[in-house]
């Protein structure tokens, strides 16, 4: 996920971030986030997107390369707004 790239280009903190999703969890959180190494509900990615200011598909690399993995948790739902 390019979590980290809209992140670093809005200089915000992890912790910053944490906190305007609703983190209780802080900047371990989000940094594990985005060295993938835990797995995401659906509505997680959808807050931090929402918390940076970008698409949910903003969010997600899909190259023709390789896939990228998305750990997502299997009851992950999201709501069509």
């Amino acid at each position: 996920m390019r979590i980290r790239r809209f992140r670093l280009e809005q200089e915000m903190a992890q912790d910053k971030l944490a906190l305007m999703i609703g983190s209780s969890k802080g900047k371990a959180y989000i940094s594990r986030i985005e060295l993938d190494k835990l797995h995401i509900s659906i509505s997680a990615i959808h807050r931090i997107a929402m918390a940076l200011d970008v698409e949910v598909r903003d969010l997600i690399s899909f190259s023709g390369k390789k896939p990228t993995a998305c750990k997502l948790k299997p009851s992950a739902t999201l709501a069509v707004v």
